[in-house]
C-alpha cells in the first residue's frame, strides 16, 4: 500500500501536496461512481475519507470526478498538510513504519 502512495493512484500526495511522511493507502471507486473513497495508514494513524451519497440515483459524473483519488484524497491531504505544520502532531507526523522482516518479504 506504500506503492499506491509512493507510484500509484495517490501519487498525488506525493507530487502535489508535498507530503513525504511515512503514508500508505488505498483508493476506491464504487459501481456507478456512487462513492470514492481514500483510506490512509501511517504509523501512528488510520484515515478513511469518503465523498458520496446515500441516495442511489444520485452518483458522479464520471470516474475521472468521483474517483477516490479526486474525490476523496485532497480532504486526507489537506488534514494531513495542517498536521503536519504543528509541531504539536510530530509524534504521529514524523513517525516511521517499521521496517519488513525477512519472513515478511520472503511472502512477496
Amino acid at each position: 500500500m506504500q506503492s499506491t502512495v509512493n507510484k500509484g493512484t495517490a501519487s498525488r500526495l506525493r507530487t502535489t501536496y508535498r507530503l513525504n511522511n511515512a503514508i500508505a493507502g488505498k483508493t476506491g471507486t464504487t459501481q456507478n461512481n456512487k462513492d470514492a473513497w481514500f483510506a490512509a495508514i501511517t504509523p501512528k494513524l488510520v484515515c478513511l475519507t469518503w465523498v458520496g451519497n446515500d441516495n442511489a440515483k444520485i452518483n458522479f459524473s464520471s470516474t475521472a470526478i468521483g474517483q477516490g483519488a479526486n474525490a476523496a484524497l485532497p480532504m486526507f491531504a489537506e488534514f494531513y498538510s495542517a498536521l503536519s505544520k504543528n509541531k504539536e502532531f510530530d509524534e504521529i507526523t514524523q513517525a516511521q513504519f517499521e521496517p519488513i522482516s525477512i519472513e515478511v518479504k520472503k511472502c512477496y
